[in-house]
């Protein structure tokens, strides 16, 4: 009996080990570019309590769907992601764009709010953690684009 509680105990603790943060160094906010330049490109920022936010590139000033906020948790070499809300533009008027933009118009004078949207679940592929040899950053695989870390604080976006 005690061996089969004792392998009733490691089962729980490897089930419960996998759906954790497998490297605490993912806590903070990855960008597609390993530089800042007019603005964020796209950027996952991901939170120690399960909370990621997607955004899409700021320079893209036409688009009204500008990002979602889900939950994460990871297995093996691949993070899995259940969209809870969609983050859009509300209202506002499309104008010839200005500035960093790299769309030909902007929403101008529009709300971002927050949607709730059908829980879908998305599957990417990670690689681990590592430091790149060119722009000395952390860096990770996600799905086949490479992310760079900027902010160890997930708020500092």
């Amino acid at each position: 009996m005690k061996i089969l509680n004792s392998l009733f105990l490691v089962l729980f603790l490897l089930q419960s080990c996998t759906n954790r943060i497998q490297d605490e160094r993912i806590i903070g906010i990855w960008q597609l570019a390993p530089y800042m330049g007019a603005g964020w490109t796209d950027s996952f920022t991901f939170f120690e309590n399960g909370k990621l936010i997607f955004r899409i590139n700021q320079t893209i000033c036409d688009k009204r769907e500008i990002g979602y906020e889900a939950e994460y948790e990871f297995k093996n070499d691949t993070l899995y992601i259940k969209k809870l809300y969609d983050i859009i533009i509300e209202g506002g008027e499309l104008v010839d764009a200005k500035g960093s933009c790299s769309s030909e118009k902007e929403i101008v004078g529009g709300e971002i709010i927050k949607k709730e949207t059908e829980h879908i679940l998305i599957k990417y592929y990670l690689s681990t953690i590592k430091i790149d040899d060119n722009f000395k950053k952390l860096s990770i695989n996600i799905n086949g684009n490479v992310y760079y870390k900027h902010k160890d604080n997930p708020l500092d976006y």
